[in-house]
């Protein structure tokens, strides 16, 4: 493998959020951050046993138009408690046109934060023996999907991953977080309109130039998610970058070119 397609591997892995991580890590909080875990569960209202399915459609580019590739249905598997914080596990099911594959994902509620695990095992075994440099990855544990009160967190970071390799420090992801505000979804297949809060994810991705290190190559990229009170996830958009790695699909560098919806059309 040479060495720009290595760099570009260890990117593309980083920004793999699929939640399989299993981590006993602890977390120091400021002392004085108030307990807000109440409040984030009442939007994201999940149980043991609790079951949501969705339409998965993808963007046709061509015609502008949504088409339909499948469905995906996510069951909450397990709760616990890890670091104080309470997380929840969920199995996760795809039933698309092309596969049907099955995987989970898992997330934890702080007291100011809803947060996906990010799964960087096995990054480290990507870099050979051989490599005449050493490089060393530097990437977050958690996804911070919602900062809370998310009405005065204005822009936070969701994400951020760096590389270092000889004497260089590159940042290689950042997702940045934001409230949209209120807005109205309507769910077809339930035959209803409901009220939702709005958030939206602007990742920017820089492809380093092992020739030139300090050189940059950003891309940027853009995904929104709205909560109910009722349901919680009620519809994801946006990029495929994004979208597949939150809800336990296989990131692949193509994505990259892929608007992806995923529409609740049942729950129980």
């Amino acid at each position: 493998m040479s060495k720009i397609k290595l760099l570009i591997s260890l990117i593309i892995i980083s920004l793999v959020l699929i939640n399989c991580a299993d981590s006993n890590s602890t977390t120091n909080e400021p002392e004085d951050i108030n307990d807000y875990s109440d409040n984030i569960s009442e939007f994201f209202p999940v149980n043991v046993g609790n079951s949501f399915k969705y339409n998965v459609d993808t963007l046709n580019s061509s015609t502008s138009n949504y088409e339909n590739l499948g469905t995906r249905q996510v069951t909450v598997s397990n709760h616990g408690t890890e670091s104080n914080y309470d997380y929840f596990l969920c199995d996760e099911a795809y039933n698309l046109k092309e596969s049907i594959f099955s995987s989970f994902s898992k997330f934890k509620i702080t007291e100011n934060s809803l947060e996906f695990y990010a799964d960087t095992a096995g990054i480290n075994s990507l870099i050979p023996d051989s490599l005449d440099m050493e490089i060393s990855l530097n990437l977050d544990e958690t996804f911070l999907l919602v900062s809370y009160p998310f009405e005065n967190a204005g822009e936070w970071t969701a994400y951020k991953g760096s590389i270092n390799f000889g004497a260089f420090k590159l940042n290689i992801i950042t997702a940045l977080g934001q409230y949209v505000g209120k807005e109205a979804v309507q769910l077809s297949e339930l035959s209803k309109t409901v009220n939702a809060e709005k958030f939206k994810y602007s990742i920017s991705i820089n492809f380093p130039d092992i020739n030139n290190p300090l050189s940059s190559n950003f891309k940027n990229y853009e995904a929104y998610v709205w909560f109910s009170q009722e349901y919680g996830v009620v519809k994801l958009e946006g990029c495929a970058l994004f979208i597949n790695p939150i809800t336990g699909n296989k990131f692949n560098e193509s994505d990259s070119n892929k608007v992806i919806r995923h529409t609740l059309i049942s729950a129980n």
